[in-house]
């Protein structure tokens, strides 16, 4: 069984992620903003801002995770009501936070100043994100599997050969080593769907170039993959046999 580190499971977006949380919460602790200069001294805004930028940004990845786009996409009113709800349960973490921290901290008045703050950040983000997006026309023209491996550390990016699942991770193994990265296969597999490849188990992607023959061990097939075997599913055989590999 394959062991990875903690330094190889952190994906270079884990590590964007980790750099933003550090860099927010030491800021907000040295700079004091919304009061707690005043009300909190360092060693008290720094946990404090810890906790509302670890929050913030762990809601964030939750929902990106869920993968509500093609949901909003469908109308501006369930991108509205879908930005409110965020909104409403971000500022209502960190309402809940001040509760504990400020001593008289207006429940409903200091909840409802949080949620304009929050809408006011979204809008602001929103309104960045539509205005640096790039057209949809260069979105497509750009090659699937380049920008897969674009999750890869830069050493790391090579021709790529197989994908396999390993629980809330995917191994992917290219030319230029294998690398850990936190992605559905599912999505993987969409993401890679016009990329010469193809999905030979539920927990297996291989790309065609990485293909070197098939072998029959008591009634299953496996696939050669430079040097590995992986299994093929049944519902997978048929669409493997037609590429006309060798049997071994």
């Amino acid at each position: 069984m394959i062991r990875f580190t903690m330094r190889e499971m952190l994906t270079p977006r884990a590590k964007t992620m980790l750099a933003i949380w550090a860099l927010v919460s030491v800021g907000a602790a040295l700079t004091g903003p919304f009061g707690t200069y005043d009300a909190l001294g360092l060693w008290g805004r720094l946990p404090y801002w810890a906790l509302v930028a670890g929050g913030s940004i762990l809601l964030s990845e939750l929902v990106r995770r869920a993968q509500p786009g093609r949901w909003m996409r469908k109308s501006l009113h369930r991108l509205l009501a879908f930005g409110l709800l965020y909104g409403l349960v971000l500022s209502g973490l960190i309402n809940l936070l001040n509760l504990l921290v400020f001593s008289g901290w207006p429940f409903w008045r200091g909840w409802l100043l949080l949620a304009g703050l929050v809408a006011g950040v979204e809008a602001l983000a929103f309104s960045g994100l539509r205005l640096f997006r790039p057209p949809a026309a260069a979105v497509k023209a750009e090659n699937p599997e380049a920008a897969f491996l674009k999750r890869l550390p830069p050493s790391q990016r090579g021709p790529l050969l197989r994908i396999e699942s390993q629980d809330h991770y995917l191994l992917v193994v290219t030319t230029a080593g294998r690398a850990m990265i936190l992605m559905r296969m599912g999505d993987a597999v969409a993401e890679l769907a016009a990329a010469d490849g193809m999905q030979v188990h539920r927990s297996h992607w291989v790309a065609r170039r990485a293909m070197r023959g098939l072998r029959r061990d008591n009634g299953r097939l496996w696939l050669l993959v430079e040097g590995e075997d992986v299994p093929v599913s049944r519902a997978n055989q048929a669409a493997i046999r037609a590429l006309g590999l060798e049997m071994r």
